[in-house]
């Protein structure tokens, strides 16, 4: 069965992903000003959000939970994310090893260290990995949720009732050191983003079913939902006496989430991205960015010892092009060969669409 893509999502996601090795990019020691600290402060807000939002829709769109079993779901889901997981940080270990000196970022190579280097995902060996096993239990719980409880339930309604509780859960929960393992901490804080884009697309399902609109208007609909549902989150959150800050950090995220949103349909029709091309494979320039972004940090910063206005811009560069760069050279080596052993330790996916 193959699924229409929506552009709108795709170029969401490539926003989302330049905007994650936007934060990525500035340096480890070397002072920079206030204000630039300010600017990741507010991507930090909203830019994992954002990037959880488009997945949670994308798997409410495609309808996972219906099209596949159980067990082909998790298959498919660790060939994507785990094994790019696993592989790179094992190929990582020597390297981070070896530089621990430059980064002030010491791996020690006992058996504990390395065990909470795979299992413990914000001490994995790249920084940046902890997002992939939150988002391989967050689709694995929604897989259960959507399919085995509540499934004659409406869907707008069932994803409306965890939405609410995965934010009261995300304001009023505290990180605890035990549950540091398998990112469980992450996927209590985070999970609310995932659940309200399986509710989006939910209402725009709905939408569509018994209005008949057409998919510009759907598309605003969509918008108007997710806006007014930041409102309501703010004026209901904001009356708790518990953790203000978080009720203002989710009312943000929300409401940039709707903002990007907005742009991406109002400019998907004048963009020539899909997942076939280069630019929508954010997944596989997200898990690349990393390693190349820390080779040149060290290089500018530890060795070169240059100024924070070149560093940022030049590691920021760097994040984008040297990705999309080894995509395209893993694409010309397995043409060559034949093989496809590279693309399966990124987890690259071709994925079918409909024209």
């Amino acid at each position: 069965m193959s699924t229409r893509e929506l552009r709108y999502i795709t170029l969401a996601q490539l926003i989302g992903c330049v905007l994650v090795i936007l934060g990525h990019s500035y340096p480890f020691v070397t002072d920079y000003p206030q204000q630039a600290k300010d600017v990741r402060t507010f991507l930090y807000v909203f830019h994992m959000p954002l990037f959880i939002f488009c997945s949670g829709f994308l798997f409410s769109y495609t309808r996972q939970s219906y099209r596949k079993s159980i067990g082909t779901f998790i298959k498919d889901r660790s060939l994507r994310i785990l094994i790019p997981y696993f592989s790179l940080s094992i190929l990582g270990i020597f390297p981070k090893y070896f530089f621990s000196s430059f980064l002030n970022d010491n791996l020690g190579m006992d058996g504990m260290s390395l065990l909470r280097a795979f299992f413990v995902p914000r001490e994995n060996i790249w920084g940046h990995f902890w997002f992939l096993p939150m988002i391989f239990f967050l689709g694995v719980f929604s897989y259960c949720y959507d399919r085995y409880l509540f499934k004659k339930t409406n869907g707008g309604i069932k994803w409306g009732v965890m939405s609410i509780l995965c934010i009261v859960m995300a304001v009023l929960y505290e990180p605890i050191k035990p549950l540091q393992w398998f990112g469980i901490n992450d996927i209590c804080q985070f999970a609310w983003a995932y659940s309200l884009g399986c509710l989006c697309n939910n209402i725009m399902v709905d939408v569509r079913q018994h209005l008949k609109i057409s998919d510009n208007v759907l598309a605003f609909t969509g918008f108007v939902v997710i806006t007014l549902i930041a409102i309501l989150w703010f004026l209901f959150l904001a009356s708790l006496p518990y953790r203000p800050e978080k009720v203002v950090k989710l009312f943000v995220a929300t409401a940039m989430i709707a903002g990007i949103l907005s742009l991406c349909m109002g400019i998907e029709n004048h963009c020539n991205i899909s997942r076939q091309t280069i630019w929508g494979q954010t997944y596989q320039i997200f898990i690349l960015s990393w390693p190349c972004q820390l080779l040149a940090e060290v290089i500018l910063e530890r060795i070169l010892h240059l100024d924070w206005w070149i560093i940022m811009p030049v590691v920021f560069v760097t994040g984008i092009i040297m990705p999309i760069l080894l995509i395209k050279l893993i694409d010309w080596f397995e043409r060559k060969t034949n093989t496809h052993f590279l693309s399966f330790i990124i987890g690259k996916k071709s994925v079918v669409y409909e024209k």
